[in-house]
């Protein structure tokens, strides 16, 4: 169920943002029908809970702890305050993109 709940809310703040996206809803669905495709599952044996102020960012963050990983992109960065405390750095988009040197 989590993984489902996780890819409709991607979904949905892609479909909402897709006025200021270089790409429209056909790519937005393909892009998450890719995702899931790619996907790797991983068991989520603690919880991080609660941990930040909106519940339903804790999933991105127990994920991101689980998977180890570096960063969590995101437009939001004040709803993940405090993750620095995991190692784990909330960036935007495209600053991770300039990061990684795809970006100027």
């Amino acid at each position: 169920m989590p993984l489902v709940l996780g890819v409709l809310g991607y979904e949905e703040v892609l479909l909402r943002e897709e006025p200021d996206l270089a790409a429209g809803p056909e790519v937005i669905g393909d892009v998450i029908d890719f995702r899931c495709r790619v996907a790797r599952r991983h068991r989520i044996f603690y919880l991080w809970r609660p941990f930040l102020p909106d519940a339903d960012d804790e999933m991105v963050l127990e994920l991101a702890v689980t998977a180890g990983a570096s960063h969590i992109i995101t437009y939001n960065k004040s709803d993940f305050e405090g993750v620095e405390d995991l190692g784990i750095r909330a960036i935007k988009p495209g600053t991770f993109l300039k990061e990684i040197g795809e970006a100027e």
